[in-house]
């Protein structure tokens, strides 16, 4: 996908390698979209602190299915 390519090759906007922030971009966009669908479709509302609650929580189950994030918790 281009717009991956360009998140891997663009100059870092953290010190993140570009595997992980692309990861992490991802997981954001994609929980992110669930919100946007949770809204129009079910008519649920979350609140900004809600959504990262999920975006972390989304992040530990790819942690425990094996995906390789590339950076070390802390």
């Amino acid at each position: 996908l281009w717009w991956a390519d360009r998140i891997t090759s663009a100059k870092p906007l953290c010190k993140l390698p570009a595997k992980a922030f692309a990861s992490i971009f991802l997981l954001t966009l994609w929980e992110m979209w669930k919100e946007r669908n949770r809204c129009v479709f079910q008519h649920k509302l979350s609140s900004p602190a809600v959504v990262l609650v999920l975006i972390k929580e989304e992040a530990a189950l790819w942690k425990r299915a094996g995906v390789r994030i590339g950076i070390r918790a802390t």
